[in-house]
């Protein structure tokens, strides 16, 4: 008698723990409607135009930067350089590199960029970085990415990023950790 009790016992604590919480939180004006209820580790393997606002043929523009998913996106490596530029350009002071410094970021951008200042590179077009020939403007700018500030700054990147981001703290079964 007192086995069945224990196992029935168990069993509505294990049906207890999995039950799934009344959450409130949503990321529905990021995602279009059809993946408002998906799994974020679902949506992060979606393609880009599964974000709101991006249209199906936006795919294959992405595509022709080896951008296929949502987490593609947000691991671009030229747009989180892009990122980091725009994140210290503030914090540069005007004219005080020191002579000595050993500092560079030649291999994010073409040569003709390597000595500028993090402002100028924020300015200047997208193909200053390393890897985005004169073809790629045309199609960023499709995109509305001109620049590379635009580039870092631009709200489906940072979209993708919290989405990724955020899906590593996902749990399947909704315990807590």
């Amino acid at each position: 008698c007192n086995r069945i009790s224990t196992t029935t016992h168990t069993m509505a604590e294990t049906a207890e723990k999995k039950a799934k919480p009344d959450y409130t939180f949503n990321f529905n004006n990021a995602v279009d409607k059809a993946f408002e209820t998906a799994p974020l580790r679902d949506v992060v393997k979606m393609k880009p135009s599964a974000l709101q606002g991006l249209s199906e043929r936006v795919d294959p523009m992405l595509a022709a930067f080896h951008i296929r998913t949502i987490e593609d996106l947000a691991k671009w490596k030229l747009a989180c350089a892009a990122q980091a530029i725009a994140t210290l350009a503030p914090l540069e002071e005007a004219g005080k590199r020191n002579p000595a410094g050993e500092s560079n970021i030649n291999s994010a951008l073409d040569k003709e960029w390597e000595t500028k200042t993090l402002n100028e590179i924020l300015d200047a077009p997208c193909s200053a970085l390393q890897g985005l020939a004169d073809w790629s403007e045309s199609v960023l700018a499709d995109l509305k990415i001109k620049t590379v500030r635009d580039l870092a700054n631009w709200k489906f990147l940072k979209w993708a990023q919290a989405l990724v981001e955020l899906a590593q703290f996902e749990t399947v079964d909704h315990s807590s950790r």
